[in-house]
């Protein structure tokens, strides 16, 4: 060994660096590798679903042997329609997630209710597959979950309602949800305390009919066997003798054009909320990209004047909500109290803006990418299958809503504002200011002809 280590340092004892006579490149920036050219973003290509099983419930598959797990979403296309008391139905999802995630302690469980559905959605190991039919079939069509453990629910769920009224932020989306209807659409504390075991299990037949009822399987599983699973679990689930009819949910002729809410905090948080057109609406598309440039990152036209130009704020963030009442537009921002009524006045203005000038394309090919990008995300993993069911429960054919994506391709300035006329209505918003006294005084907001203007 030692021979060897003196022959090693012999080796190396005659190695030598060359002199030093010109850098390899003359500057920083000639060693940066040439930038990619930029290419075209490629529309969405929607994979084709197999129908295992048409009705009673249904069953759609999309095979991805690539993915690790099988994602499994059972969606019902009636959700929080009022037919139930006002949160009922997202309570009974949330025990029914419960119930699974005692059973199948190695899965990922998530759900929840809005307008249009109810949902819950499974992440399996492909192994686990028997017991994950066996234990969606034992929630959807057993007894019930266990009441000690809905009692609990209940007790946390009417806590969290009674404290709502000490959170600024949730405090003013209540208070804007319930001016923008003419009847309650929030759950109250009051409702939430009849929430026993009795009403869930009531509910979940109700809800969870298997004929309005899709379970849409992705991932890395067998059609054969997943045939064989649904048969075993699902095949002789009868259809309910009755349905309850949902009571049609009327917005108020004409919201308030503001709320102020005074609350001890530094800074004044406001919320502008409005409808939104409804995911079975050919415009929601073109809306989301809408929203996007509005206020969706933080080169949106809202960001754009209120962060980079004023410095009113950190960020201000627009979104499309599908709430458990309401398909809605929602944009939230924190501002200084002294700040704030500036702020609002500029904020009015992107959404005059928005209304009666007409995006350039580079706008609308940015936002075409974002919407595209995000549309492949959920089509390459294990979002699909919640995206598949929502295709259905939404009554959108799966090729039409790849179409209505597609279309953004030949989205021109002039389609895009006769979007933003008619959905972008001054009508129908409201604005909630909460804050400080500092940031409430000395003005109000008031609607006009051409949306909305702050005066003394």
């Amino acid at each position: 060994m030692r021979v060897l280590l003196l022959l090693l340092c012999l080796s190396c004892s005659r190695v030598t660096i060359p002199a030093w006579s010109e850098p390899l490149v003359r500057s920083p920036a000639e060693a940066m590798p040439a930038r990619p050219s930029a290419t075209a973003p490629e529309a969405p290509t929607f994979p084709e679903y197999l129908e295992l099983a048409s009705a009673g419930p249904a069953l759609w598959f999309v095979p991805r042997p690539g993915l690790r797990e099988v994602t499994i979403a059972v969606v019902s296309r009636r959700g929080e329609d009022g037919a139930h008391p006002r949160g009922l139905v997202r309570f009974m999802v949330r025990q029914l997630a419960q119930s699974l995630e005692r059973s199948l302690p190695f899965a990922r469980i998530a759900g929840s209710a809005t307008v249009h559905d109810a949902h819950l959605e499974l992440s399996v190991p492909p192994s686990e597959l028997p017991a994950a039919f066996a234990s969606l079939a034992k929630a959807l069509r057993g007894a019930g979950p266990d009441p000690s453990i809905v009692n609990l629910g209940r007790e946390d769920l009417v806590a969290d309602l009674e404290s709502l009224g000490d959170r600024p932020r949730d405090r003013a989306w209540r208070s804007g949800l319930s001016a923008l209807h003419r009847e309650g659409v929030v759950a109250q504390a009051e409702n939430a305390r009849a929430f026993d075991a009795a009403a869930v299990v009531r509910c979940r037949n109700d809800r969870f009919a298997p004929e309005d009822t899709l379970i849409a399987v992705t991932g890395n599983a067998d059609a054969a066997a997943l045939e064989t699973l649904f048969a075993a679990n699902f095949r002789d689930w009868a259809p309910t003798a009755s349905r309850l009819d949902a009571p049609r949910l009327e917005a108020a002729e004409e919201p308030p054009p503001s709320l102020a809410l005074r609350t001890e905090s530094s800074l004044a948080h406001v919320l502008y909320v409005q409808p939104a057109p409804a995911p079975s609406d050919r415009d929601r598309v073109i809306f989301e990209l809408l929203v996007d440039l509005l206020g969706g990152t933080f080169r949106s036209r809202l960001n754009g004047s209120l962060r980079e130009t004023h410095a009113y704020t950190y960020g201000a963030f627009a979104s499309v909500v599908d709430h458990d009442a309401a398909d809605l537009l929602a944009i939230r921002a924190d501002f200084a109290p002294e700040d704030t009524r500036n702020a609002i006045t500029e904020f009015y203005a992107q959404l005059t803006r928005m209304r009666r000038e007409p995006l350039t394309s580079a706008e609308i090919a940015l936002g075409r990418t974002r919407v595209w990008s995000h549309i492949r995300w959920q089509l390459e993993g294990p979002s699909l299958a919640r995206l598949l069911a929502r295709s259905w429960s939404h009554g959108i054919a799966w090729t039409e809503l790849e179409e209505r994506y597609r279309a953004l391709r030949d989205l021109t300035p002039e389609r895009a504002l006769e979007v933003a006329e008619q959905h972008f209505s001054a009508e129908r918003g409201l604005t909630v200011i909460s804050g400080p006294s500092a940031a409430l005084r000395g003005w109000t907001v008031a609607r006009t002809s051409d949306g909305f203007e702050v005066r003394e």
